[in-house]
């Protein structure tokens, strides 16, 4: 995960295929992008965040972690 080094992702997440309308776990929505525009993406709209999830980046909803928009996958894992 760029910015922060690597992160040990739980065993149960390694090969899971993110997709909108999914939910990302509550121990996984602190890998929070800080500044999104590196990687081409816009801010966040208020009450949404950027998250890392494994290899590619994820808009979820701050408040229950659904999934509204996945960025692209940016290395292979």
């Amino acid at each position: 995960m760029p910015g922060y080094g690597y992160y040990a992702l739980p065993r149960a997440y390694v090969r899971r295929r993110w997709i909108v309308g999914g939910t990302v776990p509550p121990g996984l929505r602190h890998y929070v992008v800080v500044t999104p525009g590196v990687y081409g993406l816009p801010p966040a709209p208020p009450g949404l965040q950027w998250v890392y999830v494994g290899n590619r980046v994820a808009l979820i909803r701050t408040n229950n972690g659904l999934i509204v928009q996945l960025g692209p996958v940016f290395w292979q894992g």
